[in-house]
This record gives structure tokens, sequence and C-alpha cells, in this order.
């Protein structure tokens, strides 16, 4: 069984409804290309657990950086979190 998968294999792997935990802080240690992935996808009604909301700007000048893509998609029903001051949606 491989042990790596690509970014696209991995959020394959997410359905919509389901619960998933966000690794790091204001986007920065998030499984970027992960969460790209997931947010071109037709995956709704997500509950996301994460430390925050992530910035609606990366620090690569990218608009809706990180898990702020999802939620500005509306791909987010629910967000379980402590600090979402950086992200006013």
């Amino acid at each position: 069984m491989e042990k790596l998968i690509t970014p696209q294999a991995a959020a394959s792997k997410i359905k919509s409804g389901m619960t998933v935990m966000v690794g790091g802080f204001l986007g920065c240690g998030t499984a970027q290309n992960v969460l790209q992935c997931l947010s071109e996808s037709d995956v709704r009604d997500l509950t996301i657990i994460s430390n925050d909301a992530s910035l609606l700007t990366g620090p690569d000048g990218s608009l809706y950086y990180g898990l702020a893509s999802l939620i500005h998609k509306k791909q987010v029903t629910k967000l379980i979190t402590t600090h979402v001051g950086l992200n006013a949606e």
C-alpha cells in the first residue's frame, strides 16, 4: 500500500457531510494543496474543526487562503474553532 498520496487523492476521500479536522494557524502549516483541491470539488455541508478560519488573503497574495476558500464557497456548514477574527466571512 502506498504511504504517500496526491493532494487530489486525499481530497477525493472527503465526502459531503463529513467532519474534517484541519491543522495549522492562519493558513500556515495547513495542507494547502488538499484544501485547494477540496474547494474545487462539489463537496458541501462540511463540519470543520480548526484553530482558526484562515485568512482572506494569503502570504502569496492569493485570495481566500487555505480554509477561507471553503468558507467563501459555502462548503462549510459548521466551523468549530477558537479564532475567527481575521476572516469576516
